[in-house]
């Protein structure tokens, strides 16, 4: 029962995981910004905001809050024009 308790909370490898609040924005959102905010946690261009804490900007008007641990991320936020 613990390991499938494990299981339910730790996300797969690379998997990026959103809260409850960024994924209805992020249902929202076009196929290709979809994309996009899919790949922000794995981007280079990211800014330190807190300690693992991470933003990034996804196009105009959006920006991916996000934290990272080993091989996987959670989306804690979109935030923006665009996800308003």
């Amino acid at each position: 029962m613990l390991q499938e308790q494990q299981a339910e909370t730790n996300p797969p490898p690379g998997e990026v995981v959103f809260s409850r609040a960024a994924y209805d924005v992020f249902l929202k959102l076009d196929p290709d910004t979809r994309r996009l905010v899919g790949l922000a946690p794995r981007s280079a261009a990211t800014r330190e905001i807190a300690p693992g804490i991470f933003s990034a900007d996804v196009g105009p008007g959006l920006r991916v809050v996000f934290a990272r641990e080993a091989d996987a991320a959670s989306v804690l936020a979109l935030t923006g024009w665009r996800a308003a």
